[in-house]
């Protein structure tokens, strides 16, 4: 089904609590997932006031987004969340990941620079760029019914002659690719599995360096961040600076010493759900360095 709709920790419970004033209809819409009932809907009322007709998943992106401080409203089929600077459209059960810390996960100097943004989901990393003061984003995001969404988003937020947007992913060629999935949502293509299956255009991940002339490159591609590990070390140079998102222990120490060899310091590294986010930047006396697999200061 692509989740465990448990509650599986007092986190989560507290989270219902928190947030959902008749949290005995949600516990009753948890338990209808758990049956296989994914699409049943429930009327949920929020401890903002707010009432919608939701199911399973809905639901958890709401509970998680008022959570963590968005505000939510519905506009016809569509959700409007803000955060902060942050406005994002769009189908709810795409928008779990609006609560999290984006300012600390992608903390980075963007004043007047250039961005890479590859994985670039709804566009909600695009627009904090630009809202951070890039001038523009090169974006890439693979699956189709996301473009829809990621336009919007750029217009809502009145960006749309800085970001040149494209229909892709990444890997260690040029070509397609077929992906098994169960969900368009935030782990499309991580473990390539599931029932439903979508062929996509990807594009050697060292042209897409090379042609970006970015500053700043940032990876959030559900496992194609392994891709990097075969790029020559001068192609790496280009960029000043990698925000990577990593979803394996073994890439990511893979991707520790690749980086290191290839002149960069990771500065910092950010746990979140399933994965972890690593900043590199091109080594200048300070940060982490990797000997033998070990991280040192430096």
């Amino acid at each position: 089904m692509g989740h465990s709709p448990v509650i599986d920790s007092v986190a989560s419970l507290f989270e219902i609590v928190s947030t959902t004033r008749n949290f005995w209809n949600a516990l009753a819409l948890i338990f209808m997932a758990r049956t296989f009932q994914d699409q049943k809907m429930m009327s949920i009322t929020f401890r903002d006031g707010s009432t919608f007709r939701l199911n399973y998943q809905q639901y958890r992106a709401a509970r998680h987004a008022l959570a963590s401080g968005c505000v939510l409203r519905r506009t016809g089929s569509l959700f409007l969340i803000e955060k902060g600077i942050l406005k994002l459209m769009g189908p709810l059960e795409l928008m779990g990941y609006a609560g999290e810390p984006f300012e600390k996960m992608y903390e980075c100097e963007y004043k007047n620079k250039t961005v890479l943004d590859v994985g670039g989901y709804i566009g909600e990393t695009a627009v904090l760029f630009l809202k951070w003061g890039a001038k523009r984003v090169i974006l890439y995001e693979p699956v189709q019914p996301h473009h829809q969404f990621i336009k919007m988003n750029i217009a809502l937020n009145g960006f749309e002659s800085q970001i040149e947007l494209h229909e892709e992913g990444i890997s260690d060629h040029d070509g397609y690719e077929t992906i098994r999935y169960d969900s368009l949502n935030t782990s499309f293509g991580r473990r390539n599995e599931g029932a439903n299956e979508m062929t996509i255009r990807v594009r050697d991940v060292s042209s897409v360096i090379q042609e970006s002339h970015a500053q700043i490159a940032k990876f959030d591609c559900e496992g194609a961040e392994a891709s990097l590990i075969q790029v020559p070390n001068s192609i790496l140079r280009l960029v000043d600076s990698f925000l990577i998102e990593v979803h394996s222990g073994e890439v990511r120490r893979l991707l520790l010493t690749k980086f290191n060899d290839a002149g960069f310091a990771c500065v910092r590294e950010l746990g979140v759900p399933n994965a972890s986010v690593i900043l590199f930047r091109q080594r200048v006396g300070s940060g982490l360095s990797v000997r033998n697999g070990e991280e040192q200061e430096v």
